[in-house]
């Protein structure tokens, strides 16, 4: 009986932490969209690319040609992407941006 008071309380911590991230998160996704800053835009572009390649076993380039009328940026070769995994693995298996963002937010709310 003991084990299953354990459990359960566990399951209940567990479930408060999950409402808490969903709270905290869900209010900057209101209207479907997420409002960020021209850093966060170029960030997002470049997990865009990386999770392209990604999706057609690739290794990122290190020249991102999303953005910027296509012309070319270093921001993958500048940026270390490993660490943006967060961000990037949601997006490989949820088709809509925002949900995926909303996933990686929910996850690792700032």
């Amino acid at each position: 009986m003991d084990d299953k008071k354990r459990s359960v309380r566990k399951l209940g911590i567990v479930l408060i932490f999950v409402i808490c991230a969903i709270l905290a998160t869900y209010p900057a996704f209101i209207g479907g969209y997420f409002k960020g800053t021209t850093d966060g835009q170029i960030h997002f572009i470049r997990f865009e690319a990386i999770t392209a390649a990604l999706k057609n076993i690739e290794i990122p380039q290190l020249i991102n040609f999303m953005g910027y009328q296509n012309v070319g940026q270093a921001f993958n070769g500048m940026y270390p992407w490993i660490s943006g995994l967060i961000f990037i693995l949601p997006k490989l298996f949820i088709s809509k941006p925002i949900y995926a963002l909303f996933v990686s937010q929910v996850h690792n709310p700032v």
